[in-house]
């Protein structure tokens, strides 16, 4: 999976105070098709976003429910099919960790908590790259093995 710019959001408009809020409504065209090999998102369909930012002393908590069509294939009648996906995300985006570490304890401590960082979505400066949690609310509502009443 690559990095595409089209999943970046820019939340610079979101004041960095606890309890600060601010709501979005958007379209996402995909470069890429995503999905399973029988049935996916196709490459240039829209994603829509309805998105809450919230503002959070630990970072940006992003709630969001995401809509679209995949095209795929029966697989009893092999006749082509639509499914709607309506899913709901919500993940947490890390400001960037302070690498400033005076005692000996802090250092301790940051060492441990560099242990979590790999599964800690992080803000890349003011930019929130919402391409892993909508890929995966996608796939996940996916059937594997697509079938319409037939």
């Amino acid at each position: 999976m690559h990095k595409s710019k089209v999943f970046f959001f820019n939340a610079h408009d979101l004041p960095r105070r606890a309890g600060e809020l601010k709501e979005y409504s958007f379209d996402i065209t995909i470069p890429e098709r995503m999905g399973l090999d029988v049935v996916a998102v196709e490459s240039g369909e829209d994603i829509h976003v309805d998105m809450r930012l919230e503002s959070v002393s630990q970072g940006i908590l992003v709630s969001a429910q995401i809509s679209a069509v995949a095209d795929g294939t029966c697989m009893r009648c092999l006749e082509p099919l639509e499914l709607q996906i309506n899913r709901r995300i919500q993940e947490l985006y890390r400001y960037a960790p302070d690498k400033k570490v005076h005692t000996k304890a802090q250092r301790k401590a940051a060492e441990i908590d560099d242990l979590d960082e790999d599964e800690d979505l992080m803000l890349e400066g003011d930019e929130i790259n919402l391409e892993a949690p909508i890929r995966d609310a996608i796939v996940l509502d996916l059937p594997t093995l697509p079938r319409m009443w037939c």
